[in-house]
């Protein structure tokens, strides 16, 4: 099921849902097309969102130590717990960069909104 929505954001096939059912671009809006440009080292690219390879990271970061608590102790109830938390807070902080950065584009700094 995951390996099937990477494959439909990568082919571009699924748009934003914010983007196609009100016609204008969301705070997260931009960031698979800058992930994926930082993977092609297309830097420009990145600057479609530059805070969503951080959340990628991030997001990974936190799907991998889930991951790791299943392997390990059967459960993910320590998910929160020691360098979880920080992961969380690291999510809660870039997620509100991403939303002050989209702000400012609506008020026509830093190239404006986001091409959707």
């Amino acid at each position: 099921m995951s390996l099937a929505c990477i494959a439909l954001l990568a082919s571009g096939a699924w748009r934003c849902p914010t983007a196609t059912l009100f016609h204008f671009p969301c705070p997260a809006c931009g960031s698979t097309r800058a992930t994926l440009s930082l993977f092609h080292a297309d830097f420009k690219g990145v600057l479609l969102n530059p805070f969503a390879p951080l959340m990628s990271l991030t997001l990974g970061l936190i799907l991998a130590r889930a991951v790791w608590l299943e392997l390990t102790e059967g459960n993910v109830h320590r998910l929160g717990d020691g360098f979880g938390a920080k992961l969380t807070r690291a999510i809660l902080i870039i997620g509100v960069c991403e939303a002050v950065l989209w702000s400012c584009r609506w008020l026509g700094m830093f190239g404006g909104p986001v091409p959707i």
